[in-house]
């Protein structure tokens, strides 16, 4: 019988070790780079952030006017990541002018930043991020450069003499090396000194200074050529300049042996062509897999020997980025390559005006029908006069910006010149652009390791209040307790413990503007001696990137004299309900911070006490009697305990002393309804020089308590720094376009020069539905551009452009 069990143990580890033979290393290799994008995936997928703003060119005084769709940046779809949405202004000295916070809901946000008149004129950058989108660095950040033009601004200077700009020349071989022997498309991006595209015309060059093959580029600086490298050649470019001069750049060194990678995505308008050689001899196997918004659609294993031709369907892929990489068996990259894969959108918003041409002031009913079966996200509009927009040619959109630019590194010049046809040019430009900008996310040696980015930040569903328990000597309070108190429709505490740190953090809240907090601490025993509560401000500044999209300022002009921002504009509708926000809002899904009122001042007898206590320099009353937190803080009163939550005072031995509540006498059984929460401050008046105005029923001293009816005051210093008043900032508030209805005579005879005619973040359509809205043209004639940008539910971008004249 143990024979018979030996046989058999030894039957199956024979079939376990076949078993095992027959998945091949490629094999495994598939399913571990699938593993590792689905949980990159799952859980460190980052965000996109997408800012539709109503113009480039502002004037101090003016408002920017934007709106914010926050999308999974694989999907393309509403995050469910975050709720709270950071839009930052930067000047060019890296300083932060402004910071606006706003709410995320079902993927969008939208503000405005009001441009002080006194904001000096040039170049700012928008940045706009969340923050669990600090994992991955700025470089994912919606960053866009702007310009503001001050209340004098200056024509721009024009050289007497055209000055040639340094040209940077770099060469891009396919794949990523040029290899001996075999013919290899180049491609080259030549940039001016501003980060632009330049003109470029030269010759390849080898040793023996014989021209090999000239080149020009075919669109922004960009092009390619077609070259068989020797080995151990060196080869050169060489420009002429303007002046005669020549200049000369090197091309990478050559390898005399390695793989080739080919891709040809223009001319079969189904497939992706790909061919694929090695020169190595008796190379292995080789892997070539095909990833687009961070799944794997195409993998397969080449054979070493002579050249693969292969056809990859383009139906197979979504729509954007895909990249391309050729691996050895171990996973090791060889060859890397991304393809613009593009489908025709099924899904079309049309615009429509009444009229072609219009007066000033007129009234212009523009129509925008949407054909498609997906639910749409709210459209964001702007209309704006071109004649002073100055809205460049072939600016970016929320197509190009979601589908292309953000999935890739560097500047791109002319965005929209990708998007606005499909003819082949267009196309081959579009594969110069591929072949020549790099992979802006996670890299193939960490998608291969699975060594994904640690995440030093948490996803912010809604506000936190952040801060650090102390002691004198600066050490952290651990296991500390914070409390924190908020008088709102309610009486709301919250408690939370300190990390190792000291920290601690209070979450759960949405209110906006400001509204005060009272914080205090402990240490693990219950002692505030030698505490110190701290807040934890948000002072974190966003690194500018050269991945933002630059303003190209070459085109600008100096604008009409009479240009101003309409005055009423920049104050008009704040809080307004056209965007369906009130400033009551919910905290914590029950509590509702109400809007503070000017601060009230109680009616007094006295004009002066003996002693002022401030509540936020007590301790919280744990019987609920306001009395118990006077016990031994003002010297000569006496409070002691008569019964459960019950409490006696006795000023210098007098007696009883009168009780007041806003100056309104009140019973001393009576304290014990009085919500200490609800007071301000308390005043003690211990002898005749105070108690007097108040007669023989002052005789035993008064003890005036005054509610709390708007902003609490300054702490004082004596009462400890272990509970402090801090001013919690909420979301920012947002305000309403002003659009002027020309139909009444209010404001008639102002002068209405608006470069934004119109902008309206939250226009609703359903499927295959219409919308109408309605606005007025100003006193500005010529051209006019209208706007409408958007995304459906399942990650498909909308963007349309309609123009109409103003005559």
């Amino acid at each position: 019988m143990k024979v018979i069990k030996l046989l058999k143990i030894g039957l199956l580890f024979l079939a376990a070790l076949q078993l095992g033979a027959m998945i091949s290393p490629s094999d495994n290799l598939t399913e571990k780079i699938k593993a590792n994008l689905r949980s990159h995936q799952v859980y460190y997928s980052p965000e996109k952030v997408y800012l539709h703003h109503d113009k480039p060119y502002y004037l101090a005084g003016d408002t920017f006017w934007f709106k914010a769709y926050v999308l999974d940046a694989a999907k393309l779809e509403a995050s469910t990541k975050s709720g709270v949405l950071y839009v930052d202004l930067i000047d060019h000295n890296q300083q932060l002018v402004d910071r606006l916070t706003l709410p995320i809901a079902d993927g969008e946000a939208f503000g405005d930043f009001y441009l002080g008149d006194d904001l000096q004129e040039g170049k700012y950058t928008l940045v706009s991020y969340t923050n669990w989108m600090k994992n991955f660095g700025e470089d994912i950040f919606f960053q866009k450069d702007f310009y503001v033009l001050g209340k004098q601004f200056k024509k721009p200077v024009t050289a007497t003499e055209p000055v040639q700009s340094p040209i940077d020349l770099q060469f891009f071989p396919e794949g990523g090396d040029l290899v001996s022997g075999i013919p290899y498309e180049v491609a080259f991006k030549a940039l001016n000194s501003d980060g632009f595209g330049a003109s470029v015309e030269g010759a390849i060059y080898d040793e023996q200074g014989k021209m090999v093959v000239a080149f020009k580029d075919h669109f922004a600086g960009m092009g390619s050529f077609v070259f068989t490298p020797k080995a151990a050649t060196k080869y050169v470019a060489k420009l002429e300049k303007n002046n005669g001069e020549t200049e000369e750049f090197t091309l990478p060194e050559i390898k005399e042996q390695g793989w080739v990678l080919h891709m040809d995505e223009v001319n079969d308008p189904e497939n992706i062509l790909v061919t694929v050689q090695s020169t190595i001899p008796e190379s292995k196997s080789a892997m070539l897999f095909g990833i687009a918004r961070e799944k794997l659609i195409y993998t397969e294993e080449i054979d070493p020997s002579g050249t693969n031709t292969i056809f990859i369907p383009k139906k197979n892929f979504p729509i954007g980025v895909a990249r391309f990489t050729l691996t050895d068996l171990e996973g090791n990259a060889m060859a890397e390559r991304l393809v613009f894969v593009n489908h025709p959108n099924s899904n079309q918003v049309t615009l429509e005006t009444d009229q072609q041409e219009y007066q000033p002031r007129e009234e212009v009913n523009l129509a925008i029908r949407y054909q498609g079966e997906v639910e749409l996200s709210h459209l964001s509009v702007s209309v704006t006069a071109d004649q002073l927009a100055y809205t460049p040619e072939y600016q970016e959109n929320i197509s190009t910006y979601l589908l292309l630019s953000s999935d890739i590194n560097g500047h791109i010049e002319s965005l929209g010149y990708y998007f606005e046809s499909e003819d082949k040019s267009r196309q081959e430009a579009l594969r110069h652009l591929m072949m020549t900008q790099g992979w802006r996310r996670f890299g193939w040696d960490g998608l291969l390791s699975g060594n994904f980015p640690l995440m030093s930040f948490s996803n912010e569903l809604d506000l936190n209040i952040r801060g650090k328990l102390e002691r004198a000597n600066g050490s952290p309070v651990e296991q500390g307790e914070a409390t924190l108190f908020l008088k709102d429709k309610y009486t709301t505490f919250m408690l939370t413990e300190t990390d190792d740190k000291g920290e601690f953090s209070f979450g759960g809240f949405y209110f906006k503007g400001n509204i005060p907090v009272v914080i205090q601490g402990v240490d693990s025993r219950g002692r505030r001696d030698n505490v110190e509560v701290k807040i934890l401000e948000n002072d974190y500044i966003p690194k500018i990137t050269e991945n933002r999209i630059l303003f190209n300022g070459k085109t600008w002009t100096d604008l009409p004299k009479d240009f101003s921002p309409n005055p009423k504009q920049a104050t008009e509708g704040i809080e307004t309900g056209i965007w369906g926000l009130e400033l009551g809002e919910v905290l914590l899904q029950e509590v509702v911070v109400e809007g503070r009122a000017d601060v009230y001042e109680p009616f007094r007898l006295h004009t002066s006490a003996d002693a002022v206590i401030y509540t936020n320099q007590l301790p919280v009353a744990t019987s609920g009697n306001i009395l118990e937190v006077l016990q031994g803080r003002v010297a000569g009163l006496q409070v002691m305990q008569t019964g459960m939550n019950e409490f006696r005072a006795v000023i210098r031995g007098m007696g009883t002393p009168l009780y007041l509540l806003d100056g309104v006498p009140i019973t001393e059984n009576s304290l014990s309804m009085i919500n200490q929460f609800d007071i301000n401050r308390i005043e003690i008046l211990k002898g005749p020089g105070t108690t007097g105005i108040y007669g023989g029923r002052g005789s035993g001293g008064v003890i005036a308590f005054f509610s709390e009816m708007g902003t609490m005051e300054e702490i004082d210093p004596e009462g400890g720094k272990h509970i402090i008043v801090h001013q919690a900032a909420g979301f920012n508030r947002i305000r309403q376009f002003y659009s002027p209805k020309y139909e009444t005579t209010e404001y008639y005879e102002l002068p209405d020069r608006r470069s934004t005619v119109y902008w309206n973040p939250l226009v609703l359509l359903s499927p295959n539905s219409k919308r109408e809205i309605s606005f007025f043209t100003g006193d500005v004639t010529g051209r006019h551009r209208v706007q409408v940008e958007g995304i459906t539910k399942d990650g498909q971008p909308i963007s349309e452009v309609y123009y109409f004249e103003v005559n």
